[in-house]
């Protein structure tokens, strides 16, 4: 599954794949310090070398470099954000103001150029 987080006219568009892991690796193995996230699984968002090399996503306010998604139709009170901020989720979750849960991690990010999803009209046959 594909979900389509952002678009932009000049910088393109940048979506997740949401359910494919990377096999064998867990927070752990990338950030050991990080230690309210050692078991948490990390999810392959896109194809290495294209776009963001990590990111999470998660439903926390208040982080410096978050960016709101579009959000989900018809729940206009549910919002997701992306941010690379582990340190600050980290520190949230070891303080009680968040759960390790309720964070998600990716590698890599799936973009398009700008443009590149539009559909051209077909214009039938006659």
């Amino acid at each position: 599954m594909l979900y389509i987080a952002d678009t932009h006219p000049e910088y393109g568009t940048l979506g997740l794949r949401l359910n494919e892991r990377d096999p064998g690796r867990t927070m752990v193995d990338l950030f050991p310090a990080l230690r309210s996230f050692r078991d948490r699984p990390i999810y392959l968002g896109g194809e290495v070398n294209s776009g963001s090399s990590f990111t999470m996503v998660h439903r926390k306010s208040g982080f410096p470099e978050n960016r709101v998604w579009k959000g989900v139709p018809d729940k206009p009170d549910f919002k997701l954000f992306f941010s690379p901020d582990l340190a600050m989720a980290n520190e949230l979750c070891l303080t009680g103001d968040a759960r390790p849960g309720e964070f998600k991690f990716f590698t890599w990010t799936t973009v398009w150029s700008p443009k590149a999803l539009e559909v051209t009209p077909c214009l039938g046959h006659a």
